[in-house]
């Protein structure tokens, strides 16, 4: 259940920084590091919708516990 708390805040990350990614739509580097960065997020997500999701939400809390007691 830990790896399904990290996996869900890295593709928030990654969500939040494709968010405010600024695209050069001229420059090819440009847009395919977007699109990088895009199909990285949806495989993420879909990681974490296949293998996490609908589990009970009692694990996911004391994994992030766990998680956040290590800091």
């Amino acid at each position: 259940m830990e790896q399904c708390v990290k996996l869900y805040n890295e593709a928030k990350w990654l969500g939040n920084e494709i968010n405010t990614m600024q695209v050069n739509n001229y420059n090819k580097v440009s847009v395919d590091n977007y699109n990088r960065q895009v199909n990285q997020h949806s495989s993420m997500i879909n990681s974490f919708n296949e293998n996490c999701a609908g589990k009970r939400s009692e694990s996911a809390y004391k994994a992030a516990q766990k998680l956040n007691n290590k800091k």
